[in-house]
């Protein structure tokens, strides 16, 4: 069966790359939620790895198409199929992983990979690890270091620490994208890790909007605009060893921590 353009489909079929993904993949994990299984490729490697897998399916002859090639490991528990969007069904599945360990795996289209990013950060329930393949642009957005910090970066810096694992020519795929894509896999930081808690969080999320509202300009100047005295501002940066001309993009996500307890 072919792809769906309005569905962004374009599937990967390199058997090494697939099972890099894999290869990721806790061992203590319980549950593999994947996102967007296509023809199963990918949820095959994943069932042969002994875990049990839920699929999140938007195009219902694919939800055929996997329900004929997995009837086996339905029918044995292994496998659980549901027919909807991901971005609405990743919150409505919680109740199947309540208080199990899981990850998110998937081949992401580009148009929702950051509305996906967001709503998995404000989970309850985070999953372990988030395992995704996206666009070669995006993945160096998520896994950049201070120096190179933007808005996604520090979104997702909250609640998981972000690497880029593989990449992956265009030409791997069918059919054929116009950019090349990579990997990315996203460990999840437990509650109360370097002040990562539900208290901060709130806080947290005031400063990023506040930091990056005018990325190219300093960050003193879009501090200001928030409310926040410049002596605080700079008393703040000199505690931190930040610089007084420091732009959005040379804070680390520490130092965006750091800053945020500026913020009621």
């Amino acid at each position: 069966m072919g792809a769906k353009k309005q569905f962004g489909q374009n599937f990967l079929q390199n058997k090494k790359k697939l099972l890099k993904m894999v290869e990721v993949l806790d061992s203590a994990l319980e549950v593999v939620v994947e996102v967007g299984p296509g023809h199963g490729e990918l949820t095959q490697y994943i069932l042969e790895k002994g875990f049990s897998v839920i699929c999140i399916e938007k195009d219902r002859d694919m939800v055929f198409v996997l329900q004929k090639k997995f009837e086996a490991d339905i029918v044995r528990g292994k496998l659980k199929i549901i027919e909807g969007d991901a971005l609405e069904e990743i919150s409505n599945i919680q109740y199947l992983i309540f208080h199990k360990v899981y990850a998110v795996i998937g081949n992401i289209p580009y148009y929702i990979t950051g509305h996906l990013l967001r709503i998995i950060g404000e989970l309850e329930q985070k999953p372990k690890q988030a395992i995704f393949l996206v666009q070669e642009e995006v993945a160096r957005r998520v896994c950049v270091q201070k120096g190179d910090m933007n808005l996604l970066a520090a979104s997702v810096g909250w609640w998981a620490q972000a690497r880029i694992v593989t990449h992956v020519p265009r030409q791997m795929f069918s059919p054929q994208p116009r950019v090349d894509s990579a990997v990315i896999a996203l460990t999840t930081y437990a509650d109360s890790i370097r002040g990562r808690d539900i208290d901060n969080q709130k806080r947290y999320f005031v400063c990023v909007k506040a930091l990056f509202k005018q990325p190219r300009r300093m960050a003193v100047r879009n501090f200001i605009d928030a409310g926040i005295s410049r002596e605080r501002i700079l008393e703040n940066f000199q505690k931190l060893g930040v610089s007084q001309t420091a732009r959005p993009q040379d804070f680390s996500i520490e130092e965006i921590i750091a800053m945020s307890h500026l913020f009621v």
